[in-house]
């Protein structure tokens, strides 16, 4: 295995771990969204996003992920339109 992909490996093992509900929580209000935006970019029903908030059902690798990248890419793009103002 590359270096490269052994700290890919890495860092996607620490971030499954780092994504939880409370996670979901602080980066919606962070970024000024609510349960509805975040399920619409998820494509998946309000109820879902409110069962994975409450604790309710729990998050596969593959949801974290996604999570992840939405969240990163709204960053991206608050970062952007900051630079740009």
């Amino acid at each position: 295995m590359t270096k490269n992909k052994t700290k890919n490996l890495i860092e996607y093992h620490q971030l499954k771990e780092l994504i939880d509900r409370h996670y979901i929580k602080q980066h919606l209000r962070q970024l000024g969204i609510n349960q509805s935006q975040l399920a619409r970019m998820l494509g998946v029903d309000n109820k879902y996003v409110n069962k994975l908030i409450s604790g309710k059902i729990g998050l596969s690798s593959g949801r974290k992920l996604s999570i992840f990248y939405i969240f990163k890419d709204l960053y991206s793009q608050n970062n952007n339109s900051s630079k740009n103002n």
